[in-house]
């Protein structure tokens, strides 16, 4: 686990307390923003120090951590934290701020991360894991004298233990003698001094240390912070310090309550009631009747209602006084009744408490009750006397009958806290005396009440004599002082809570099961609020962990969890190692976690006993600890995911009965081999293992436990060797687990093979070692030693029988008899066990080869509680198999760590980034086309998306990550190599990769020789390495952009592999021969002219795979940015032979095919030779390349004899003439054949130059020539044949474009590097035709754009606006100029930026700035900008193609551009936005840093979603606010190409 880096992920809203994330020392943690906080300035603070240097630092400052770009992590997040190392052990809390403060109060979240100590043992400081500890409880007080603790002590060591928990080893009530009623926390037990050998602190001290080296064994000890004995002396300075009726007068009534039902045991006990019908022997539930209907009777006499209610008679003198009060002010106050009257409503009138809980002193807010009566009290003071006085005996009236009500509600809810009490007397009572499963005490005595008191009197020279003398210590504070409540615990209550604080009724409704030797400590909420106990607890801590190595907190749940937690934190300030543990009873795991979270305990106490049956037993050692055998392997780097809190599973607990008691002494065992096979840590109670046939009380018990004497157990009385009990068994158990959890046996599985027996198999994923357990449960004994179960069967073979055991009973054994000085165990029992031995003597089973590779154990005489447990090693087929996948992984690590010796250098380089296309990619109907194949189903889950690898590695990432054994993928390989053979058997089909499929084939073959169970997890980890191997010869074959980018650079460029592949349905057009030359693959020497499908799957292959717009949108992202410049010159000039009317096709169809229906896709055309010559080495040079051209004329037939071979300049300068002469022409073929959809009119192609303006414009009402190119389908909703976005005019996009090609093209000219000046125009109203420089033509342009296109944001403009009532957004650039229908022109969409971008000086910078606001307010969505602003008439943001309902502006699709979230536009709203701010930088430095920072931050959605979807692409598009599209492509190549885009320009600026 070295060298372990785990990222935690922040999310908004985050207050997590609940969730457990562990942690380990020397590991290192970063920390990243998901989607929801990306845009947000956050600012992240933790207090995970390094090892502290303060010795009594209990509060750990915070740090705030700086971010970073990502250049470490592959999860898809741009920044994160510095990685800091985990230095020191405990809880650690980290919170963030997105107000731009560091105030840790009004957080906006936080968590909190546990880090597990370093436990070190021996002489030489060996660390023990926490998943190997064996604790044993002693009580102190059962060891005797300190003298003879060794002896005693030895027992746990002999027995395997490593750990022992000593309950408290303070002075304890000398009443109870109750382990955990300590009465004074600062002084030892002084029963274990002897005269002359007093035991010190100092002797603890050398014990423990003593036990740490000589024996590895670690100690930990009790905290009890919640209580102390009720006879505590330092009480008697300090009774602040507990609960009494002094500090807390609430406890009042209930004290009362307490003390009546006192007085009434003892009256039944003196058989004073008899005449009631009250004996002392309460042994019917006919006596419990009686007893509830006189202690109601009694209960009434006290009248504890009085202690919440009203004196009404008081409280109405003092209201008719106030009344008085204010009419007489008002009679004199000048003002007139309505100036003075208030609109608010009255307040609510209720009983305020008396604090002090006298009888009938709780009061009401006078000024509140006249605020109820204003409207009168104003008629009071306009009234005539008589009238007056009738006014205010009606108003006194009435609030006297409002105080009665609140009386009669007051009494009805003390009524109703005095039914529960009495309820829980009653069943408190039956339980000690009736119940069969009770106490069944024989009778009610003086010592043995009906129940046991909640407060004791520590007063001195208390005597209990009558109730009516108890009273009167209610008016003598000092007395009050030393009334205290006790401790005890509430069965189902919050424990977040205090039951004994103000506000709570547990003690007046007789909830608590209480503790009658201890009193409850009274903390309040922080040190000076009750000082002296603080600082005392700091004491006892401090004495506590300056010896001890760990901790258990008693009580846990019970104690005031501020309390605890500062104790913690200043306990972890002496020794930063310590080990917390704790026992909670809440319930609910998430409060579990709260506690666990808070305090930093290490493990939370499990007991083995609550099981109830074996499957449950096998449920628990599963559900505490370990991995499933078979388990994928975790990268060094991954994300810190919750955890369940770690376990100390015990057998039995001190707790707990013996398991004699609550099962069988033949469970004993088999309890035991559960716990031990459990991969956490492990634990026990002294006397389980030596077979102490009852419970050991903490309380009752005085007798001492056995000293080790070696061969003497039986002999002598107190005297404890191997052979008592279990011992000799349960150290074989515990050095087993020891092993296991020491040597990496982390994977656990667990299997029943009948309802009584349970095979539990431990697994070392490294060396495939197992230790196989069979154990039979004895919860009762049945007779039949055959256990009928199942066989149990495993691959390899059985190395030894580690342990047979059970637990026989002896002939001629006396039953069991108390020893009076020595606890001892049953002597007719013991363990019967085999130890190291072969398979062949276990009596009782029988072992046979099931298969070649599997053998099988049947069992034919199992007694219950039987234990078998053998160590299986692997077959050597498997050992081969491991060796040769290793070998092979450690190649492939060898070349991607570009170290020699690996081999693998001449193959890839063999590989071509195409290559690496058909490798990792191609959907189901690319794959199809070319090989026949299609992609791999799997069932229950479905056919994979890609054929290649990649289809594999994206869903086994996600169930790696979760680890999800069961995943129907999963299954699938485990039951067959099809997948296997499936992808060798592809990979043969491409000639190019047959050296590489020959060495993947070699590594697939082990992986089939693996045993089933085992081949997910290394199918996964070969394929990783495969795909790490390939990522690496990837990364070298392209651009430094990518090879030294970012993780998302890098996961972005792997993603434009997916579009950029050899598809013989979808070939680019020829090459000259001289050029195709060139592009000859190195291997097979076939052709290797890379195109760019649009989109995947649905623009896969054949005549929908090229489409020229889309091809020239991407190039520059796909194939420039990523230095692929021979694939790009490839296909510019491909598409350059295919030019006819000026045009580039829109369908390529290998330029024979071709549909050239759309005029924009020759300007991205333009755009992308511009990149070209500016990207690529040497790039100019491509001007001056041949083309072939398939049309020399526009008539001409395709490739017909004597054709063109012209330099792309020429071709360049035909487009340019072309469009300045007006391009008219029909569409061959026009009608359904090509286009079922469109109206006759749309097959008219127009395109051309307005040379008022410079402008490029064409298209018509009927169709829809550039990228927003929906035709409506759907006769229902009659929009068939109609365009949804014709954006026929000069679309702003298409101005830009051609402004940029226009501006360049002048640019060339004046180097000389481009023959052309201009394009000979003819204007209407020209007489001929005259030479308009490239110079001149963007001038106009130039002096055109902003008049025409922006609409301001005052009405100032109107007046030049051609139809200004149609503007909706202000503020904003027209979509089109001259469009039909008109208002089009006015709508919001996100092209506009596209011209930012390739011509940012048609811009003014103030109108840019605010135009770019308008569009992220109204457009900036998710992952994609809204094609539509949501306000427009026509906006829809959900695209479903399928819906043919009668709307016509949905209905098959048709709002394919009006609403939904379009991906590709975002790259050049991002790039826009550079754009504006290196034009601000002069004037305001830092601008282009923000917006990068701004623009990566918004990346960190896409990286997400990319790295989410086993595409491992960008889509098409998203419905509203980010929502999947169904009807997306679920891969698009001009989303990842214009993020490409985006992030080079980041890179190119070094922002």
């Amino acid at each position: 686990m070295e060298g372990q880096l785990r990222l935690f992920i922040l999310k908004k809203g985050l207050k997590d307390d609940k969730s457990i994330y562990r942690l380990k020392r020397g590991w290192k943690l970063c920390y990243a923003c998901d989607p929801s906080l990306q845009a947000e300035n956050v600012r992240l603070f933790w207090n995970l120090a390094k090892i502290p240097s303060k010795r009594n630092s209990v509060d750990a400052e915070y740090k705030e951590l700086i971010w970073k770009k990502n250049d470490i992590i592959s999860e898809g997040y741009e920044f994160i934290t510095k990685p800091q190392t985990v230095e020191a052990s405990g809880t650690f809390h980290f919170y963030y701020t997105l107000d731009g403060t560091a105030e840790k109060e009004n957080c906006d979240g936080f968590g909190y991360l546990i880090v597990d100590p370093n436990l070190i043992v021996g002489p030489y400081d060996e660390l023990l894991s926490m998943d190997s500890i064996q604790l044993q409880t002693v009580l102190p007080k059962l060891l005797g004298c300190f003298s003879e603790w060794k002896d005693r002590l030895l027992v746990s060591k002999k027995t395997g233990y490593n750990m022992i928990h000593f309950a408290p080893l303070q002075s304890l009530n000398k009443e109870s003698n109750s382990s955990y009623s300590i009465s004074d926390q600062l002084v030892l037990n002084p029963a274990f001094s002897t005269p002359g050998a007093p035991c010190t602190l100092e002797c603890l001290n050398h014990l423990v240390k003593y036990m740490r080296e000589d024996w590895k064994v670690l100690s930990i000890t009790d905290m009890v912070y919640n209580h102390t004995a009720n006879n505590s002396s330092w009480l008697e300075d300090h009774p602040e310090s507990a609960y009494n009726l002094h500090n807390c007068p609430h406890f009042r009534p209930a004290y009362l309550l307490d003390r009546l039902i006192y007085y009434t045991s003892q009256q039944i006990a003196s058989h004073k009631l008899a005449h009631r019908g009250l004996f002392p022997d309460l042994s019917k539930v006919e006596d419990i009747q009686v007893l509830k209907d006189y202690l109601n009777e009694q209960i009434q006499s006290l009248r504890l209602e009085e202690f919440y209610t009203l004196d009404i008679p008081r409280i109405v003198a003092s209201f008719k006084q106030a009344l008085q009060e204010v009419l007489v002010t008002l009679k004199a106050s000048s003002r007139s009744p309505n100036s003075s009257r208030k609109s608010k409503s009255p307040p609510m009138l209720f009983i305020q408490q008396d604090s002090l809980y006298r009888r009938l002193q709780s009061s009401v807010n006078i000024q509140h009750a006249l605020q109820l009566y204003t409207e009168m009290i104003f008629e009071i003071s306009m009234s005539v006397e008589s009238e007056s006085q009738r006014i205010i005996t009606e108003v006194v009236k009435d609030f006297q009958e409002r105080l009665e009500h609140l009386n009669m509600e007051k009494e009805r809810e003390i009524q109703g806290h005095i039914a529960v009490a009495l309820d829980n007397v009653m069943k408190g009572s039956i339980y000690r005396f009736v119940s069969m499963d009770g106490m069944k005490k024989p009778m009610v005595t003086l010592t043995d009440p009906l129940v046991d008191s909640y407060f004791t009197n520590n007063n001195p020279g208390y005597i209990s004599r009558c109730l009516e003398e108890d009273t009167t210590n209610f008016d003598c504070p000092e007395k009050c002082k030393l009334i205290m409540a006790h401790n005890g615990w509430v069965m189902g209550d919050d424990p977040l809570n205090n039951f004994a604080d103000s506000g709570s009724n547990v003690y007046l409704r007789r909830e608590l099961v209480v503790w009658g030797d201890s009193v409850k400590l009274r903390y309040g909420s922080c040190p000076s609020d009750s000082p002296y106990l603080w600082q005392r607890m700091e004491q006892y801590t401090r004495e506590t962990v300056e010896i001890f190595h760990g901790i258990r907190l008693d009580n846990c749940h019970s104690t005031p969890i501020h309390v605890a937690e500062h104790m913690m934190k200043y306990a972890r300030s002496i020794r930063p190692d310590l080990y917390v543990i704790a026992e909670l009873f809440t319930s609910h795991e998430d409060i579990d976690n709260i506690f666990v979270n808070r305090l930093g305990i290490n493990s939370l106490i499990r007991e083995g006993l609550s099981a109830w049956n074996a499957h449950e037993q096998g449920r628990l050692v599963y559900r505490y600890g370990g991995k499933p055998v078979g388990s994928f392997l975790q990268p060094n780097m991954q994300l810190l995911k919750p955890t369940v809190a770690h376990a100390l599973f015990m057998d039995a607990t001190h707790d707990n009965d013996s398991i004699v008691n609550k099962r069988t002494v033949y469970d004993s065992l088999s309890l035991s081999a559960y716990i031990s096979m459990a991969c956490c840590a492990t634990g026990s109670n002294r006397g389980y293992d030596e077979l102490v046939p009852h419970h050991i009380s903490v309380v009752e018990e005085t007798r001492l436990y056995s000293s080790w004497c070696e061969g003497k157990s039986g002999e002598e009385p107190g005297s404890c060797d191997e052979t008592c009990g279990i011992i000799n068994a349960k150290l074989a158990l515990n050095n087993l687990h020891q092993y296991m959890g020491t040597d990496n046996f982390e994977q656990v599985y667990v299997h029943d093979l009948s309802d009584e027996v349970v095979s539990i198999t431990r697994h070392n994923p490294l060396t495939h070692c197992s230790y196989i357990c069979a154990v039979r449960s004895a919860f009762s004994y049945p007779q039949d030693s055959n256990p009928h179960c199942e066989n149990l069967t495993f691959e390899g073979r059985i190395d030894s029988v580690s342990l047979y055991g059970m637990i026989k009973e002896k002939s001629n054994v006396q039953e069991f008899v108390k020893d009076d000085q020595y606890l001892n165990g049953l002597k007719s029992h013991a363990g019967s066990t085999l130890m190291d031995v072969s398979i062949d003597e276990v009596p009782g089973v029988t072992l046979s080869q099931a298969s070649e590779l599997k053998q099988t154990i049947s069992f034919h005489d199992f007694p219950p509680g039987s234990v078998l447990i053998f160590r299986v090693l692997p077959n050597e087929g498997l050992r081969s198999a491991q060796a040769n996948i290793l070998a092979g992984i450690s190649r492939m690590h060898q070349y991607i760590s570009d170290k020699d010796g690996s081999g693998l250098q001449a193959m890839m380089s063999k590989l071509t980034l195409a290559d690496v296309n058909a490798l990792l990619y191609h959907c189901d109907a690319e794959e199809k086309s070319i090989t026949g194949f299609g992609c791999y189903g799997i069932p229950n889950y479905g056919p994979l998306v890609y054929a290649g690898l990649q289809g594999i590695l994206s869903p086994m990432a996600s169930i790696r990550r979760n680890n999800d054994l069961g995943h129907p993928f999963c299954q699938n390989i485990r039951e067959g190599d099809w997948l296997v053979e499936y992808t060798t058997n592809r990979i043969a089909k491409y000639q190019s990769l047959a050296e590489f499929n020959d060495f993947l084939r070699e590594l697939m073959e082990s992986v089939k020789m693996l045993p089933r169970y085992l081949i997910p997890s290394y199918l996964d980890m070969l394929l990783v390495a495969v795909s790490m191997l390939i990522q690496h010869a990837v990364w070298k074959n392209m651009s430094r952009f990518v090879s030294d980018g970012s993780p998302l650079i890098r996961d972005l460029a792997m993603s434009s592999l997916q579009f950029c592949g050899v598809v013989p349905s979808a070939k680019l057009a020829k090459l000259p021969p001289a050029l195709e030359n060139l592009h000859k693959h190195p291997v097979t020497g076939e052709p290797d002219l890379v195109s760019i499908a649009a989109g995947l799957p649905h623009f896969s292959e054949g005549l929908m795979r090229i489409w020229g717009r889309d091809t020239f949108i991407s190039l520059r992202g796909l194939l420039l940015v990523t230095g692929r410049y021979r694939e790009a010159k490839a296909v510019i000039l491909s598409f350059a032979g295919s030019l006819r009317h000026g045009l580039i096709p829109n369908l390529h169809g290998e330029g024979v095919h071709a549909r050239y229906n759309c005029r924009d896709a020759v300007w991205w055309w333009m755009q992308a030779i511009q990149d070209y010559c500016h990207l690529a080495p040497d790039g100019i040079q491509i001007l001056r390349d041949d083309v072939l051209r398939i049309y020399p004329t526009d008539d001409s037939k395709p490739y017909c004899e004597g054709s063109t071979v012209q330099p792309l300049m020429q071709v360049m300068q035909e487009v340019m003439q072309r469009h300045a002469d007006g391009i008219q022409f029909r569409e061959r073929n026009a009608g359904s054949a090509i286009d079922e959809h469109m109206a006759d009119e749309g097959f008219n192609i127009v395109a051309g130059i307005d040379w008022n303006t410079g402008f490029v414009y064409g298209g018509n009402a009927s169709n829809c020539g550039t990228w927003m190119d929906k035709m409506g389908s759907s006769k229902r909703a009659g929009n068939k044949g109609k365009p949804a976005t014709p954006r026929n005019g000069s679309a702003v996009e298409l101005v830009g474009l051609c402004a940029s090609a226009v501006r360049w093209l002048a640019d060339l000219h004046k180097a000389k590097s481009y023959e052309y000046e201009g394009v000979a125009a003819k204007r209407k109203g020209w007489s001929h035709t005259q030479l308009v420089t490239y110079e001149i033509w963007y001038g106009l342009i130039k002096r055109n754009f902003e008049s025409h296109f922006w609409v301001d944001g005052t009405h100032s403009s109107m007046s030049a606006e051609h139809k200004p009532e149609l503007i909706n957004k202000r503020n904003i650039y027209k979509d089109c100029v001259g469009a039909s229908p008109n208002w089009s022109d006015y709508q919001l969409r996100p092209n506009f930026c596209v011209a930012m971008v390739v011509a940012p000086d048609l811009f003014l910078a103030e109108n840019a700035v605010a135009a770019l606001k308008v569009a992220e307010k109204e457009l900036l969505a998710p992952l994609g900008m809204r094609t539509l602003d949501r306000s427009d008439w026509t906006y829809c943001g959900d695209y479903i193609n399928s819906n043919d309902s009668t709307d016509y502006n949905t209905s098959r699709g048709f709002n394919y551009h009006n609403g939904p979230e379009w991906l590709w536009p975002l790259g050049y709203f991002m790039r826009a936005k550079l754009n504006v701010a290196s034009r601000l930088e002069a004037d305001k430095p830092g601008t282009m840093k923000v917006t990068a920072r701004w623009i990566e931050n918004q990346l960190s959605s896409h990286h997400l979603a990319l790295l989410s979807t086993d595409w491992r692409s960008l889509p098409e598009l998203t419905n509203t606010d980010g929502k999947i599209c169904q009807d997306s492509c679920a891969a698009q190549a001009w989303s990842v190409a214009c993020l490409l885009d985006t992030l080079y320009d980041i890179t190119r600026l070094s922002i």
